[in-house]
């Protein structure tokens, strides 16, 4: 299924005007294989508990948790779409403040 999420990721990068590169990149990362390992143990808290919306929380990143589906990361589509036009909004802005001159080096660099 990840190599479906590559796919996904370049046609993606293509409507949202992104470098097919950067979008090659974050679809690796999100296929990646200790990504699925993250739920493995026992949670640290539960987001909502005692509603429909409750969800366990493995780990955080900044501060903020990470939820990922607990049927399974790799069968959805959802979050490669989010994060290529995230990453879409995020270069645009880039490229608005960064200097021409070096804008192919630092803005891959700043983004990741």
């Amino acid at each position: 299924m990840g190599k479906f999420k590559v796919v996904i990721a370049l046609t993606a990068a293509k409507k949202f005007r992104m470098n097919i590169y950067s979008a090659l990149a974050i679809a690796f990362a999100l296929v990646y294989p200790s990504l699925s390992d993250i739920t493995a143990g026992e949670p640290l808290y539960t987001l909502f508990a005692g509603t429909p919306f409750s969800a366990d929380v493995y780990t955080t990143f900044l501060g903020i948790p990470v939820l990922l589906p607990p049927g399974g990361y790799y069968s959805t589509v959802i979050p490669v779409i989010l994060t290529i036009w995230f990453g879409a909004k995020v270069e645009k802005g880039f490229k608005r403040i960064i200097p021409s001159v070096v804008n192919s080096f630092l803005t891959p660099f700043l983004r990741c």
